[in-house]
């Protein structure tokens, strides 16, 4: 993926002090443009040597000024048994646990993490 090709969609929907809210971003992966939204939910391959797949929804679209960063936050939903506690009896045949964080990273990233496999 050409992460040279990742632009923000739409007006700014808000500004607080450094930084710019947007409610979009357009994304080229596989040679397929795509456009995610907030609220939208993607698969997320959190890591490359492991075929361990989430689900992400799109919590946050920001620029900051300071660090000319474009930033996304993500809620991440894990498979309980690819958790330290595993799954237990609480747990569903179709269950998923919401993270208790949502991180902020950087939009090239948040894009090279999108399962390929799934978009």
């Amino acid at each position: 993926m050409d992460n040279g090709n990742i632009e923000l969609v739409g007006a700014p929907c808000g500004t607080h002090g450094p930084y710019t809210f947007y409610k979009a971003f357009k994304y080229n992966k596989n040679g397929k443009q795509n456009i995610l939204a907030l609220n939208e939910f993607v698969f997320i391959k959190l890591w490359s040597d492991s075929d361990l797949v989430s689900i992400g929804e799109l919590q946050q679209l920001w620029v900051d000024k300071n660090s000319e960063q474009t930033l996304a936050s993500l809620r991440l939903y894990i498979l309980p048994e690819n958790t330290p506690e595993g799954r237990t009896d609480i747990h569903g045949e179709v269950s998923t646990r919401p993270g208790r964080l949502r991180p902020s990273l950087r939009l090239s990233f948040v894009c090279r993490c999108l399962d390929s496999s799934r978009v």
